[in-house]
């Protein structure tokens, strides 16, 4: 009789799981009688009843589980015996519950709720480095913020990941220390650059309230570090316009651009700064003075084949977004200037090269020397090969 009793008058523990948990409502498994004995009296008089010849208490024990946990609920019931019969009086008393994992956090809760375990990871970041932030405006090509001269401002590890690309690699579960180590990797992808990092997590299962805490994250210190990646390959650029003080030699137009994107150098900013982008380019050159008037060609224009070009990362801005700059090794007729600008505009789409050759030739006038510069920038729209 208690025992059925029990199952209904028991009232199931409220439980959600909380943040981390497994959200599925606790369902009743088992009841003991833990002890019962018979008393002289109801312990409520509000319980008392009419005739009663007898009166008892029960203490059990109720045992509520979802796939993730179990709750134990301790609660004391009262009876009287009235013409004959035992009956229930009032309600649970003395009720107390405690909790205890079966199992790890849930995954798709860490993935809901992946912006606050990052705010968390974010703060361990800076206990531990110290980093600040800074103010500014604008995206770079991740979507992480940046201002118009390509610095990061407020950017955190939710910023960059909370909408990226999400992966639960690895979920120690300890039942006896009641800790879940779980191990996750962030992607963010732009168009032109992306970042990732993995986090590790440690949550504590807390007994008074069955739910998951945060209680430690590890985080890599290059975590935010941008990696222009996607930009590795072959570019072909096809002649737009070109840019100069005189007559325009148009030559470009019939030499199309070849850029090789080899690799990387020095990932680890958060902004990019400090990279470069190593490969090499095929370009024409004006080594040459400035024609009368516009020409298609001129003696002294020159196409270089497998230059080595080393670009540096020179900032995000709205105008010519992803940028960076190179000058190419020393050539006989001249120096050679590139600019590479991913995403101008706000165009994930576009890419371009500007390609500036300085030309210097000795002239003199009267018997006297002096120096003539001809500049011409030429502008290529830049497609992967």
């Amino acid at each position: 009789m208690i025992v059925a009793d029990a199952r209904t008058r028991v009232i199931a523990p409220v439980y959600n799981g909380g943040k981390w948990g497994d959200p599925d409502e606790l369902a009743l498994k088992d009841v003991k009688v833990k002890s019962a004995k018979r008393a002289g009296a109801a312990s409520d008089p509000a319980n008392a009843q009419f005739g009663a010849s007898a009166y008892a208490t029960a203490t059990v024990e109720a045992t509520y589980e979802n796939d993730s946990v179990r709750a134990t609920k301790e609660a004391t019931l009262g009876f009287a015996k009235v013409a004959g019969n035992w009956t229930a009086i009032g309600q649970e008393e003395d009720a107390s519950v405690s909790y205890e994992p079966l199992a790890g956090v849930n995954e798709a809760q860490v993935k809901a709720n992946i912006s606050d375990l990052l705010e968390r990871a974010e703060q361990g970041m800076h206990d531990t480095s110290g980093a600040g932030s800074a103010s500014g405006s604008g995206t770079d090509s991740a979507g992480a913020d940046t201002n118009a001269g390509g610095g990061i401002g407020e950017l955190s590890l939710a910023g960059i990941y909370a909408d990226g690309k999400l992966e639960v690699a690895s979920s120690d579960f300890d039942a006896d220390a009641k800790t879940d180590v779980v191990r996750l990797h962030a992607e963010k992808d732009g168009a032109f650059d992306k970042r990732s990092c993995d986090i590790e997590a440690t949550f504590s299962f807390r007994s008074v309230n069955g739910l998951w805490e945060i209680t430690d994250t590890k985080v890599p210190a290059d975590a935010k570090a941008r990696d222009f990646s996607p930009l590795i390959g072959t570019w072909e650029g096809t002649f737009q316009t070109q840019e100069t003080d005189g007559g325009k030699c148009l030559a470009a137009a019939e030499a199309p651009l070849v850029l090789t994107i080899a690799a990387q150098e020095g990932k680890g900013a958060v902004d990019g700064s400090g990279s470069q982008l190593t490969g090499s380019i095929d370009v024409l050159a004006h080594f040459h003075a400035q024609p009368s008037r516009d020409s298609k060609s001129a003696d002294g224009d020159e196409a270089l084949h497998g230059v080595a070009l080393t670009a540096g990362y020179a900032g995000d801005t709205a105008e010519k977004g992803l940028s960076f700059t190179g000058t190419l090794p020393d050539q006989a007729g001249g120096k050679v200037d590139v600019e590479l600008d991913f995403g101008p505009g706000g165009d994930a789409t576009a890419a371009v090269a500007k390609v500036t050759t300085s030309h210097t030739r000795t002239s003199s006038f009267l018997f006297i020397p002096y120096s003539e510069t001809a500049m011409y920038t030429d502008t290529y729209l830049l497609r992967r090969k």
